[in-house]
């Protein structure tokens, strides 16, 4: 539990689990925003939200949108014959 700028207690994995990074990464990202604020708003360091950032910068924190194909964990590294 961590007690943030307006006094509450958050408990991090809650907070974390309810919105999804996509979506605190995208707040950052809006005009007159500071992402040291958005992290504080949703109960996490500064740091956590950066390290965020600069993973979907990289792709890393996308996932499949409905439709799209994915390969199955079983064919992803099949055995060469």
């Amino acid at each position: 539990m961590t007690r943030v700028s307006n006094g509450q207690l958050v408990n991090h994995a809650s907070v974390k689990a309810t919105v999804p990074k996509v979506w605190i990464v995208d707040e950052t990202y809006l005009p007159g925003t500071r992402a040291s604020l958005v992290a504080c708003r949703h109960g996490m360091g500064g740091s956590q939200v950066f390290r965020w950032r600069r993973r979907m910068d990289q792709g890393a924190l996308t996932a499949a949108e409905a439709g799209e194909e994915v390969v199955p964990a079983s064919n992803y590294r099949a055995p060469e014959a």
